[in-house]
């Protein structure tokens, strides 16, 4: 069954279910030696973001809205290859960048993907390579911004033991 947790208002798809922690530990939840549905959650929730940031991916698919553009530093690697801050990514709606100088109001230019026009996308590494440098963001914070679609669309098995296997170890820990 899908796992879902319902966090700060928001539901969060996680990597493993109540069950499948149960089932590693061979108890039901009627059991009275069963952690509690809410503390289970919590555990998988943890677990779930260490993940993430450990891999520095999602295994689901995570969107930024416009309104909640990525802004990343202008500093790239060498000057033309610029980190997204996520991987994989799955779509790049939009790419920006900037030259003005902090403490001004920025005006932006919007980039147009291809080997041809302003950029080329490593979606694997969710690295952007930017073509020409009159289109290099200047080497400020927050010069470059984007919004899209990035992660992964599932779980792999390992992933979910992983998982599993850290509750049980937090759950011992408990105990």
């Amino acid at each position: 069954d899908d796992a879902i947790l319902i966090s700060g208002g928001t539901a969060t798809d996680l990597y493993c279910t109540e069950d499948d922690v149960l089932d590693y530990l061979n108890i039901s939840k009627d059991d009275t030696e069963a952690p509690s549905s809410s503390a289970l959650l919590r555990l998988i929730e943890s677990r779930c973001n260490q993940i993430n940031s450990d891999t520095n991916t999602s295994f689901r698919v995570e969107t930024i809205e416009s309104t909640d553009k990525k802004y990343i530093d202008g500093r790239g690697l060498n000057n033309m290859w610029y980190f997204l801050g996520h991987s994989p990514i799955i779509s790049i709606t939009s790419l920006e960048t900037t030259q003005t100088e902090p403490g001004t109001t920025a005006t932006w230019t919007t980039l147009t993907s291809g080997r041809d026009n302003d950029f080329i996308l490593d979606k694997v590494r969710g690295m952007a390579y930017i073509c020409s440098s009159s289109n290099y963001p200047k080497n400020y914070p927050d010069s470059l911004r984007w919004y899209g679609t990035w992660g992964r669309e599932s779980v792999p098995d390992d992933v979910r033991d992983i998982i599993v296997n850290g509750i049980v170890f937090d759950l011992a820990k408990i105990t």
